[in-house]
């Protein structure tokens, strides 16, 4: 990973403690929890022998856990197969891992760099009439570049930390 690769580095440092349980939870409610209790960011369970690569792990499967809980709720309404994944955590092949392992569901990366002007742009190309619709708009300029599918050991694990997560 080149100099400055947030995401190499932190992908590097999680890696390194792969093997090594820990129990370390992370709620990432910074600004306000989506749960129906007040909560807010902090560490729990964290103990003398544990290194930076946990507490990073943490912070992964910490801010994976929160979409989890949505993706849940809205599960018997809207059928869910498969996700796409955007923006910081679509750079890291580790972190997309862990979502499709924490969803137990496919993750899909595009190509889009920033796909919320992507969607703009398409939107704003329907009402120019250069897209007859949002889903040809789609068809023509979304492409799939990585896709992860759910790995039984890793959804096994993440099952466990959710539960934990919820507590």
């Amino acid at each position: 990973a080149a100099a400055g690769d947030a995401f190499g580095f932190v992908d590097r440092e999680v890696a390194a403690v792969a093997a090594s349980p820990s129990d370390v939870v992370f709620l990432p409610f910074l600004y306000g929890s989506p749960l129906p209790v007040e909560a807010s960011a902090t560490f729990i369970g964290l103990k003398g022998w544990h290194v930076r690569g946990h507490l990073l792990r943490a912070v992964l499967e910490g801010i994976a856990h929160t979409p989890r809980h949505h993706v849940d709720l809205l599960a018997d309404a809207f059928p869910c197969h498969e996700i796409r994944l955007t923006g910081g955590a679509s750079k890291s092949a580790l972190w997309s891992q862990l979502f499709a392992d924490v969803l137990d569901r496919p993750v899909e990366v595009t190509t889009a760099n920033e796909s919320g002007a992507l969607g703009a742009a398409l939107l704003a190309g329907v009402a120019a009439g250069r897209y007859a619709s949002l889903d040809e708009g789609v068809a023509q300029t979304v492409h799939v570049a990585r896709r992860y599918q759910p790995e039984p050991a890793g959804v096994a694990r993440q099952q466990a930390a959710y539960a934990t997560y919820q507590e």
